[in-house]
This record gives C-alpha cells, sequence and structure tokens, in this order.
C-alpha cells in the first residue's frame, strides 16, 4: 500500500513540475524582444509597449520598410 501511495505522489510531483515548465515557457515567449532582430540594439522600452510584437527597433523598422516600398515600386509587384 505505502508503494502505491508513493508512486502516485511521485506522478503527482512530475505532473505539476512538467505543468509549471510549460507555464514558464509559454510566458517567456510572450515576453516582448529586448533585441533588435536587425542590430542586435535594444528596442526602446516605449516601443515594446506600444508593440510587443515588435522584433526591429524603430531605425531598423524604418529602414526595412524603405527597402520593402523601394522593391514593390521598382517590380511593380504587390
Amino acid at each position: 500500500m505505502v508503494d502505491l501511495v508513493d508512486r502516485a505522489q511521485e506522478a503527482e510531483r512530475l505532473n505539476t513540475e512538467d505543468a509549471l515548465t510549460s507555464l514558464r515557457l509559454r510566458v517567456e515567449a510572450e515576453k516582448p524582444a529586448e533585441k533588435c532582430k536587425g542590430c542586435g540594439g535594444e528596442i526602446g522600452e516605449a516601443r515594446r509597449k506600444a508593440m510587443p510584437q515588435a522584433g526591429r527597433c524603430i531605425d531598423c523598422e524604418e529602414a526595412r520598410e524603405r527597402q520593402r516600398k523601394l522593391f514593390y515600386r521598382r517590380s511593380g509587384a504587390r
């Protein structure tokens, strides 16, 4: 009987650990990026608050948008 209870407690402990790990990973994934994908510099706090999904600093995002506009203008693509 004791062995059965010990195994049940161990299983419950492992399930709890798995659930906590999963939660930690989800919370970590939802955090806004702090480093810019373009230049590696810091993404400003105001930008992170305004656009949590932003992966680039303002300067890199503006440069990317200029490049895309130029590409679309030259290629006629949409």
